[in-house]
């Protein structure tokens, strides 16, 4: 007598997500452009009118503006591998990542003094979904492109409406009794304030066009790539003629949304990428160093901004202490320097930092509260500080607790999404 074997129902697994396809000059160009954010930045702190100095801020500014179009690239291209999941609900995820990342940056807001205005997270955000919106409903690219172009187009008639944004700032943390080029500020450096536009810094006009911006050029073949490439060097050429770049008024649709910075940053950016895309293109690999940096940028966004202060004051307390002439004469290179290979040699250990917490059951929950204490702290500091100068030191401690809790919990939530938007196969 034979025995007839037992069939027996298991639950079916869940979906595995399907592996993003890498792409070297996506990480070539992300964390190259956080490298020199990092330098960048140093010199936009303070005030300068070393040549030097001025023509390098010039150049580097558009690290901005390449970050954001390649990270539209980026995000196609995750959007394009999440499509191959089985059971995969892109909208649910991307809506919560979106809007989760565009309140929980303003964490990175404070840390930056740019308060409740919006700035480059917010923008990453809504770019998230816009790119979302334009590949879920397979838009062609040349509407892809006079999206990009009606998005400018606002930015550059929105260039008459201008709103003051740097007004004397006297609490500024531990840039207060700042060196800049050797001068003792009594009153720090200039600083943004909150406004009454939410769109006053890194509006979505045009910074979510960079975006957009992203998709059409690499996704443009054949005849149509040098067509569009001859074009954008026309653009910038144009862009020389038009009115420079206002350093006193922003317009209340975005920050540098003026004529000359839209046309010159869409060209270059996009000829930028478009050469290094060719350049990269049988290339298996990006320097693991720069591809690192491109994996970690949440981390390098937030701590990058700490190890500047940092820096700031140590530089600062050596001209002072030393009368050294080099820290006097090259503050702003001297910071730079600590400020850099502050990032570059403890990258990788906070990024390891970052992952220890996130395996504990109250994860969730103490990231919040951290958050939360973070914010208090901040706005209390702040009320405090108007009569009590003393309390800024609150605000300041407030802002790096929210910052940092928002760099170490972030991709541990969007993991824990990406898991809830699989739908659980019912039992066969």
């Amino acid at each position: 007598m034979t025995t007839e074997p037992t069939l027996t129902t298991n639950p079916a697994p869940a979906p595995a997500p399907v592996a993003r396809k890498k792409r070297p000059e996506i990480d070539f160009f992300r964390g190259s452009m956080l490298m020199l954010m990092v330098i960048y930045h140093n010199f936009r702190v303070g005030v300068s009118q070393d040549p030097i100095q001025l023509a390098m801020m010039s150049f580097l500014e558009l690290c901005s503006t390449v970050f954001l179009l390649v990270s539209g690239v980026n995000v196609a291209n995750f959007i394009a591998s999440a499509a191959k999941t089985p059971d995969f609900q892109p909208t649910r995820f991307y809506l919560k990542a979106s809007v989760w990342l565009f309140l929980m940056g303003f964490s990175y807001n404070f840390l930056v003094r740019t308060w409740f205005n919006m700035d480059i997270l917010q923008c990453v955000a809504m770019g998230t979904l816009l790119t979302y919106v334009l590949l879920h409903y397979k838009i062609p690219n040349y509407l892809v492109g006079l999206v990009t172009l009606a998005i400018f187009a606002a930015g550059v008639i929105g260039f008459g409406s201008t709103v003051q944004l740097y007004p004397s700032v006297k609490s500024h943390f531990l840039f207060n009794q700042l060196i800049a080029n050797g001068q003792v500020l009594d009153k720090g450096i200039d600083g943004l304030i909150p406004a009454p536009w939410l769109f006053n810094l890194f509006g979505p006009i045009p910074w979510v066009g960079f975006f957009t911006l992203g998709i059409f050029v690499d996704r443009l073949q054949g005849k149509w790539l040098w067509i569009v490439a001859a074009a954008m060097v026309g653009i910038g050429v144009i862009g020389a003629f038009l009115p420079p770049l206002d350093a006193v008024g922003r317009t209340a649709f975005g920050f540098r949304a003026n004529p000359r910075y839209i046309f010159q940053a869409a060209s270059i950016s996009s000829i930028w990428f478009l050469l290094f895309k060719a350049y990269y293109r049988n290339k298996a690999a990006c320097n693991r160093t720069i591809a690192f940096w491109s994996e970690s940028s949440l981390i390098v966004f937030v701590f990058h901004w700490i190890f500047i202060m940092g820096a700031s004051a140590l530089v600062a307390f050596l001209a002072v202490a030393t009368k050294v002439k080099f820290f006097q004469t090259g503050f702003t290179y001297s910071r730079a320097i600590l400020a850099f290979g502050a990032m570059a040699l403890l990258l990788r250990p906070l990024d390891n930092w970052r992952r220890r917490p996130a395996a504990h059951p109250r994860f969730v929950q103490r990231a919040r509260t951290a958050m939360i204490v973070g914010f208090l702290l901040t706005l209390f500091g702040l009320a405090k500080a108007t009569r009590m100068p003393g309390f800024a030191i609150v605000a300041y401690l407030g802002t790096v607790l929210a910052a940092c809790t928002f760099a170490f919990s972030y991709p541990s939530f969007r993991a824990k999404w990406r898991k809830e938007a699989i739908k659980k196969s019912n039992p066969a």
